[in-house]
């Protein structure tokens, strides 16, 4: 019996494991990597008639998209106003169509912004096509 009883101690033993060394970290609410929710830093914008090609510091503008409600919140910390970069602080209704050819466009407002791209965690809007802008920005 005390052979049966120090078998059956030995398999609870050896069957426990420690999962302290597998933590995870919580998922961060901003953001969701397999979509376009959270928020993205406009980080560059280039183009325009004249040429513009200006950086941000990653955090002075950012767009929070939330897919749902299909809006966009805008935190717009630029007080230049020379300088291009895109929408003011504020919420904007958005929505991305398709367009021939493959692409997406951006319309905010229901006003077309240019093409819509997103590759990994980089998107960018382009209305370079009619000597617009192109804003890029990352997560």
């Amino acid at each position: 019996m005390s052979r049966l009883a120090f078998m059956l101690i030995f398999i609870l033993i050896a069957s426990c494991s420690n999962d302290d060394d597998n933590t995870t970290s919580a998922p961060n609410p901003d953001i969701d990597s397999s979509g376009l929710d959270g928020k993205w830093s406009l980080i560059k914008v280039t183009g325009g008639f004249i040429g513009v090609d200006h950086a941000f510091k990653k955090g002075d503008i950012v767009w929070d998209f939330n897919e749902t409600r299909q809006t966009i919140t805008v935190v717009n910390t630029n007080t230049d106003e020379t300088i291009e970069d895109g929408l003011s602080t504020g919420t904007y209704d958005y929505s991305i169509n398709s367009i021939p050819g493959g692409s997406e466009e951006l319309l905010i407002n229901d006003s077309s912004y240019g093409n819509f791209e997103r590759i990994n965690s980089e998107i960018s809007i382009d209305e370079q096509f009619r000597d617009g802008f192109r804003y890029v920005f990352e997560r």
